[in-house]
């Protein structure tokens, strides 16, 4: 299987299960950029259908962009910021 396949079957897992949060830690790390857009994508989708949180962490300050409502940095284990990502990145 292709990454993009194996974080697309790990999605589909989590999400059957019905969960109230998914937390998906750095997911798309080991795809292409052309993958990883696509996939985004796919989250996107994703999370509306399904209606649930998403908790997405990041190292990808344009996934984190992408993707969040709300963001939170984090610095050796302290909340160092949290907001909007158009208050805390400047897009």
């Amino acid at each position: 299987m292709s990454g993009g396949e194996q974080q697309r079957t790990a999605l589909a897992r989590a999400l059957a299960s019905d969960p109230a949060v998914v937390l998906l830690d750095e997911p798309l790390s080991a795809v292409d950029a052309e993958t990883r857009s696509r996939l985004l994508d796919e989250v996107v989708l994703a999370q509306e259908r399904v209606g649930i949180p998403f908790i997405y962490v990041t190292h990808n300050t344009a996934e984190a962009i992408r993707l969040g409502a709300q963001v939170v940095i984090l610095h050796e284990g302290s909340v160092k910021q949290t907001g909007r990502p158009s208050e805390i990145f400047d897009t």
